[in-house]
This record gives C-alpha cells, sequence and structure tokens, in this order.
C-alpha cells in the first residue's frame, strides 16, 4: 500500500456513503453481504489510490483516470434493447451448451435450465447469496477477492453486480459445458 493520502471523496463523486446506502437498498441482500460491502466501501475511503511508487502500478499510469466520471449502477432489471442486444449471442451459445445464465449490467436476463444441471447449482451471485448463503459466506469478499489488496479492489467489493456461482455438490457430475454471458 502507498504511502499517499487516502482517497479524496470530491474525486469521487459517484462514490460516497449515500450512494451506497441507495445502492445497498436496492439490493436486498442478506445483512453478512451487506455489513462486507460497507467494510469494503470504509476501506476504500481510508486507502489511497496506487501511484507510479507502488510497485505493481509503476508500469500502469493512471493519471488520466477521473473516477468522478463514473458512478455505481443503477438498480432494476436490463432494458429491453440490451437484453435484445445478446439474444442472438445467447441463442449461438445455447446450441453448444447445455444451459447458461445472462446477465445484463448485473441484472439476470436469463437463468440456467435446472434440468441440464443434474444436481449442480448454476445461479447469479445475487440470487446465490440469498439462496445459497452456506455456499457464499466462507468465501464471498474474502478469499477470492479481498476488498484489502488496494483501493480499487475495496471499490468492487463495495459496489459489485453481477457474477455467477457454480456448486458442483460431492458425486454429481455435470456433462456438458455450461456458459455465464
Amino acid at each position: 500500500m502507498s504511502s499517499a493520502t487516502a482517497v479524496n471523496p470530491a474525486t469521487t463523486e459517484g462514490f460516497t456513503e449515500a450512494t451506497l446506502a441507495a445502492f445497498l437498498r436496492g439490493r436486498a441482500e442478506p445483512a453478512w453481504l451487506s455489513q462486507r460491502r460497507r467494510d469494503a466501501f470504509a476501506t476504500f475511503l481510508a486507502t489511497p489510490l496506487p501511484s507510479a511508487r507502488d510497485e505493481e502500478w509503476r508500469r500502469t499510469d493512471i493519471r488520466a483516470f477521473k473516477l468522478n466520471a463514473f458512478e455505481p449502477p443503477a438498480a432494476g432489471p436490463a432494458g429491453a434493447a440490451e437484453s435484445a442486444a445478446i439474444e442472438p449471442l445467447y441463442q449461438a451459445l445455447a446450441t453448444h451448451y447445455a444451459t447458461g445464465i445472462a446477465q445484463v449490467n448485473g441484472a439476470v436476463t436469463r437463468t440456467a435450465d435446472p434440468a441440464r444441471l443434474g444436481g449442480a447449482v448454476f445461479i447469479d451471485l445475487a440470487t446465490a447469496a440469498k439462496e445459497h448463503p452456506a455456499l457464499l459466506e466462507r468465501f464471498l469478499l474474502t478469499q477470492a477477492v479481498s476488498a484489502s489488496a488496494d483501493a480499487f479492489s475495496a471499490l468492487h467489493g463495495a459496489f459489485w453486480t453481477g457474477g455467477t456461482l457454480l456448486y458442483v455438490p460431492k458425486g454429481v457430475k455435470v456433462e456438458a459445458p455450461l456458459f455465464s454471458l
């Protein structure tokens, strides 16, 4: 971690305590996940953005990156135009794979066909957090992505959307490939 000062709130206009609160209200997630998001946001605010003095970032110039030009994604279903735009790709993939999931801007537009999973669980992360917390709570935002790694990991931990979970219980075989779009 850099010795620079923490993230300046003036440069994070779209990412504030108020936008985090609104984001969380729109998600209706389990308390453990909402708390991890709050903790990640606190880490983001307390962590400096990387600079060329940080070994991991010394070959990446992010001076032109303006965080205040971005904001958290809006909650709600995917628009009809966005869903229609990926439909041909979904159909093409569906001819080669057993089943799949499609998401647009973090909103689920297609779910996997459970009959094609043979007992495996293949769902979007938002649904998994609500319906299968025992599969996620130990790992999500703890091991796979650690919010304490750097400011961008912390920001991701606070505001991620989308993602999929594939859980194959012991003794279950998934014979055909799956896809997440």
